[in-house]
């Protein structure tokens, strides 16, 4: 089956429904949701599609260990549910559903092994990730281009000849608002959409301390954008919270030594997270998918603990730490994990982890050698913005948008649709006022 509708049509609580009706019936371990992102799971209580296929970079090779492992799994599962399909490449597909195969074998002629699938989501939305857009479901198979996965993939998809096809709007109340989001979403903006976007434009920036938009959540495509909003949204929230913000510097290593500053150089990576007790954080790893603590899970810092071997510090508003803190305490806006001795619910500790990143290094000779690096930081970034792509699904309710040009590219119709479709409408003022101050010919100067 297929249930697909436009943003803001209820396919998340269609999902939650079916979940209720599962767990009535005592039945609920026949069914697994998934999604390809980890952001889009915690909208659904599910796993990430890579997680329940077992999909790594080895393609379908698995050891005997984690064959085992996914055939555990999928033992007594039935029905799968997968939503924001449109993320999902043909190729994607057809290696899931072999993987998911190998793991029922006694069904494993049939797609997905013979569990019931439903999918979920909007064609309009973001298309495959890091695929060329001929990988996305709908498009006809070319016999004499496609690989063999990316046409099983295509057959695949069409043997969902069951579709749902929802209509009424529940996130968007505004009439005016809808009208305009139904038009962009097929590309059809009309004249009076325009007219209707200026009166929405911020030209002053004295209006970002006023409410409700001092608390509204930056939505853009740049990162370019996102790191200076978070670092000046960060240091605002210490100056109104009286709370001191720390850098935390990454352990960076080559063969178990620290780096030259030359092989710093090398690579254009943060050195340094900052972090304070009461900022909004989100998660950029998937640290425990079965807790929910994954890629684009959000919560507050309540607590950073020390090295002991750190210095003394004093009272001044930005403390550059020597040593990188061992741990800090996050409470989750949604987690499963039970709560831990002497903590309150909700709340996690969260540690560095351990990633590896390859930089060249020009010698003297004119050769170039590579230099595997080793980092620990935390896998946290501030959470007061965020790309489109982390808004998918979401509804938020006061939300500035960003849809300047960028220097360089340009906004496809999937980032703008999707952004601008987070609000529920015009509410009071605005929900959503079109970001221009931030637009390239003024460049990045963001003072909050």
């Amino acid at each position: 089956m297929l249930i697909h509708g436009e943003g803001g049509t209820g396919k998340s609580k269609v999902i939650t429904k079916i979940t209720r009706a599962f767990r009535d019936r005592a039945v609920q371990h026949w069914l697994v949701k998934a999604a390809y992102t980890g952001v889009a799971t915690l909208l659904i209580d599910g796993k990430t599609t890579h997680t329940i296929g077992a999909m790594g970079l080895r393609g379908d090779k698995m050891s005997p260990a984690n064959k085992a492992k996914l055939q555990n799994f999928w033992k007594d599962r039935l029905f799968l549910i997968i939503d924001k399909i449109s993320m999902i490449s043909k190729q994607f597909l057809s290696c899931l559903s072999r993987k998911i195969g190998i793991s029922k074998a006694s069904s494993s002629d049939k797609s997905f092994g013979g569990v019931n699938v439903i999918i979920c989501g909007d064609f309009h939305q973001f298309p495959p990730v890091a695929s060329s857009p001929l990988q996305a479901l709908y498009h006809p198979s070319d016999e004499a281009r496609d690989n063999v996965d990316m046409k099983v993939g295509r057959v695949i998809y069409k043997e969902f000849t069951t579709v749902i096809l929802l209509k009424q709007q529940m996130r968007v109340m505004d009439e005016v608002w809808r009208d305009f989001l139904r038009h962009l979403r097929v590309g059809n903006v009309q004249e009076r959409h325009i007219t209707m976007l200026r009166t929405l434009l911020l030209t002053d920036k004295d209006e970002f301390n006023s409410d409700p938009w001092q608390n509204a959540t930056l939505v853009t495509p740049r990162h370019g954008v996102r790191v200076p909003w978070n670092a000046q949204a960060a240091r605002k929230m210490c100056r109104n919270d009286s709370k001191q913000l720390f850098v935390c510097p990454a352990e960076d290593t080559y063969c178990g030594g620290p780096l030259s500053l030359a092989e710093r150089m090398e690579k254009e990576l943060p050195s340094t997270i900052e972090l304070a007790i009461r900022m909004s954080i989100m998660v950029t790893n998937n640290v425990e998918t079965d807790l929910d603590i994954t890629n684009g899970a959000r919560g507050t810092i309540k607590r950073i603990i020390l090295d002991p071997d750190e210095p003394t510090i004093g009272d001044e508003a930005v403390v550059y730490l020597k040593k990188l803190p061992p741990f800090v305490l996050v409470r989750f806006e949604h987690t499963k994990a039970g709560t831990l001795s002497g903590l309150s619910m909700g709340i996690l500790p969260i540690e560095p982890v351990k990633t590896t990143y390859q930089i060249k290094m020009l010698m003297d000779d004119n050769t170039t050698v590579k230099r595997m690096i080793r980092r620990r930081q935390f896998p946290l970034t501030g959470a007061y913005a965020f790309t489109n792509y982390r808004s998918q699904g979401q509804t938020l309710k006061h939300v500035i948008v960003d849809i300047a040009t960028p220097p360089t590219g340009g906004l496809s119709l999937f980032n703008v649709y999707v952004a601008l479709s987070r609000s529920s409408g015009r509410d009071t003022i605005v929900d959503v006022w079109i970001l221009c101050v931030l637009g390239p010919d003024k460049g990045c100067d963001i003072t909050l």
